[in-house]
């Protein structure tokens, strides 16, 4: 099947040679387009002949092009090596290796591979780093390196491949393995690092030539692990050093992977002129992030517009635009051109974690204070980038964003997309678009904000443990405001019964309602008794002012009522059908007597002054979930604060006046719930019964979750709390706590379990 497809792809862009490389824009006179020819570099000015920059496949994709406005050109491979020297020989030293988890070695095999001389002033970094590692099921191995050349750091890497290795990451100066290739109509000739030679365990790579740059690649040439760069050398802006912003990394790393990191759960993708028709590409980044901001006008792609939206708050931007390694740069069909530069990135400081930058050359970490490099190591954000260390980039971006989206680490995301364009070998205009792409940032990293959403409203399906997003409370309907009118979980956009009483019938003015109309929704009445048949129950009888003590359907105040009053009072003594409205003289207890006839009497026959209106019945205390976390995994490590899972804790808060927030931590559930509970109120007792309502069947597992309750109209006294569990087991105490909201209004509780799923 892959094969098939593949071969589809390499039909839909055709052969090798793409289409004429023009320079069809007008460009302004300090702006040059760069490109190698024959081997030199060419850094005269350039003559626009017309409209747009057209280096396409058949498929009719732009080519991404090298646009510097002040006439920079890439450095070529002997320029580069002669900067960094002779190498010296190859040395690399096992320095720290993991412990086994739980003894038993299966972890995943990864390996840090650091320059020697930078080890020394970072390593309490990599140690963090590596627990971090560890606690999410990593074997880490970590080695130091000096010298070398990049044949001598494949051989060491094709070594801990055959025991295993997945993946690797590179930090700071280490040997650097070229490519050259001769591409695009010119034809042009480009020079470029080329790290698919590190991700690529068996192929075999070729200098024909011998220039010290491979020009060949055969044999099965797809890659077999992810690799990332953390390359900061080259970032010198402003006084920045590599140790500094290294150090500077590591700390925002672990941030993000202990969730004290977030960003919004969205993606702005941000498409220039030449690609603006390929709104596909948004529906791409669509599999990971369902809220997105597509932004693909060719008058409103600008770099003002762009660097107004770098600080809104993106976990991801997908970036399409041409570019040198110092700058970004967009057109609009004016012919005008502006610019983004490396030095605008680093002082916006944008609000995203992670880019894709189908951008040329914005990730050639050789070239100073190159662009991913500054996207990534900034002060306060940034953790990785994808992008091309040459002309060309990413296509068929749904081979990466797709397993991105379903959890996969974004190295793997990488490497499978990488394996995919090249399964069957890579066409020669494959090894033009695809041969320079490059991860610089860590590739363990994982999308922590992971959120199934099949009615895109920003809210995720429940029983998906991996979801980070809250939960649905109307999977199937698109409700972002999550309204729930009754507390009772269900959204109203999908609740049959929305029902704010509980008393089983629904609350007028919704239509999704099956269940029967309450006459009374205020008040709790499951009898929905109404003695004049006027259409209010009983409980809510009072419609507007007292005194129509005989309930006439027609709320008439007269002779009647005050018959009525006296034979409650003297006669009969029969209970009134409407205490309500026969409480005349407003009297808060509700109490009826001599003084409401007396006030009746004084409003019919006397001083005829209004009478008081009704006393509006008190809704008892209501309680709803408000939201509970994902599956708490503790065969990874947990924070160091978190309730170990053989405690099982209620913990609580009064506001003073009448909300009660209660917090069930380790509360047993399957694995793929629907979280539910009956709260119910038993004189002074809160009974919270919790329900697994198993989704499409459940999982066969349990897991512990925290759930967060919120109890409302609670005055303040003495209450006992008890939580009814589904899995507690029978001769294991229950989780019940007294507490008096008056003076002790926070605390918690906890009981000892060992039964599954709690305990180690």
């Amino acid at each position: 099947m892959t094969s098939i497809r593949n071969s589809s792809k390499l039909f839909g862009y055709g052969a090798l040679i793409l289409a004429a490389c023009c320079l069809l824009a007008y460009v302004p006179a300090d702006t040059v387009l760069c490109q190698t020819a024959g081997g030199k570099s060419t850094d005269q000015k350039q003559t626009p002949t017309g409209d747009t920059i057209q280096d396409t496949h058949s498929a009719g994709v732009t080519v991404t092009r090298w646009v510097d406005p002040e006439g920079r050109v890439p450095i070529r491979y002997s320029e580069w090596k002669a900067q960094v020297g002779p190498a010296g020989p190859f040395e690399i030293t096992l320095a720290k290796e993991s412990p086994r988890l739980r003894g038993t070695g299966d972890g995943i095999k990864f390996c840090v591979v650091v320059n020697t001389t930078l080890y020394s002033q970072i390593q309490s970094y990599i140690d963090q780093y590596v627990l971090d590692l560890t606690g999410e099921g990593y074997d880490v191995e970590v080695h130091t390196t000096s010298g070398g050349t990049p044949e001598d750091l494949r051989a060491f890497l094709q070594g801990r491949y055959a025991l295993g290795l997945v993946g690797c990451v590179f930090i700071g100066d280490l040997p650097i393995a070229w490519f050259e290739t001769e591409c695009w109509d010119g034809p042009d000739h480009e020079e470029f690092p080329c790290d698919l030679f590190y991700m690529d365990m068996d192929g075999v790579f070729n200098d024909m030539d011998f220039d010290g740059m491979y020009d060949m690649h055969s044999g099965n040439v797809v890659p077999e692990i992810w690799l990332g760069r953390l390359t900061a050398s080259t970032l010198g802006m402003g006084g920045a050093n590599e140790v500094t912003l290294l150090e500077n990394y590591f700390t925002k790393n672990h941030l993000y992977r202990i969730g004290s990191f977030a960003l919004n759960d969205r993606a702005l993708v941000y498409i220039d002129d030449d690609w603006s028709h390929h709104s596909d590409w948004d529906q791409d980044v669509g599999l990971v992030y369902s809220q997105r901001t597509f932004v693909n006008d060719d008058y409103t792609t600008w770099a003002s517009d762009y660097e107004g939206r770098l600080p809104q708050n993106y976990e991801f931007i997908q970036l399409c635009a041409h570019s040198s390694p110092y700058v970004n740069c967009f057109k609009n069909p004016s012919d005008q051109w502006s610019y983004t530069y490396n030095s605008e990135v680093k002082a916006i400081n944008p609000l995203a974690h992670f880019y894709n930058l189908f951008a040329c050359s914005n990730a050639r970490y050789v070239s100073v204070d190159y662009m991913a490099g500054w996207y990534v190591f900034r002060q306060d954000y940034g953790l990785a980038a994808l992008g091309s260390t040459k002309t060309g980039s990413m296509l068929e971006f749904d081979d990466f964003y797709g397993p991105f989206g379903q959890g996969e680490t974004i190295g793997e995301a990488f490497r499978h997309w990488f394996a995919e364009q090249g399964a069957g070998g890579f066409a020669s205009w494959q090894v033009c678009w695809y041969y320079g792409m490059t991860l610089i940032g860590d590739p363990t990293l994982v999308k922590l904000t992971f959120c199934v959403d099949t009615d895109g409203d920003g809210y995720g399906d429940p029983g998906h443990p991996l979801n980070t997003c809250p939960d649905d409370n109307c999977p199937t309907v698109w409700n972002p405001g999550q309204e729930d009118f009754d507390g009772d979980g269900i959204g109203d956009a999908c609740d049959e019964c929305t029902d704010t009483d509980d008393d089983g019938y629904g609350d007028p003015g919704f239509p999704v309602n099956t269940c029967a109309e309450d006459n009374c929704p205020d008040v709790y009445n499951p009898d929905q008794a109404d003695s004049d048949n006027d259409g209010t129950g009983d409980a809510c009888c009072c419609v507007d002012t007292t005194g129509n003590v005989d309930c006439d359907p027609g709320e008439l105040v007269n002779i009647d009522d005050l018959t009525r009053m006296i034979d409650y009072l003297f006669i009969s003594f029969e209970p009134v059908c409407c205490p309500a409205e026969a409480n005349c003289d407003g009297d808060p207890e509700g109490i009826v007597d001599i003084s409401d006839l007396t006030e009746l009497i004084m409003y019919l026959f006397v001083s005829f002054a209004p009478l008081p209106e009704c006393q509006t019945p008190v809704a008892g205390p209501t309680g709803s979930i408000i939201d509970h976390t994902g599956c708490k995994d503790f065969q990874r490590a947990a924070a160091p604060d978190s309730t170990p899972p053989d405690q099982d804790c209620i913990e609580y808060e009064y506001d003073g006046g009448s909300v009660l927030s209660i917090r069930h931590v380790n509360a047993g559930f399957n694995c793929c719930p629907v979280i539910v509970a009956d709260i119910r109120f038993e004189g002074n007792t809160i009974v919270i019964e919790e329900l697994d309502s198993l989704f499409e069947g459940g999982c066969d597992c349990l897991c512990l979750f925290d759930v967060d309750y919120e109890i409302g109209g609670l005055p303040p006294g003495e209450y006992r709390i008890l939580v009814i569990e589904p899995y507690r087991a029978e001769e294991d105490p229950e989780l019940d706590i007294t507490v008096d909201l008056s003076s002790s209004p926070s605390g918690s509780h906890c009981v000892d379990r060992s039964r599954y799923p709690w305990g180690y």
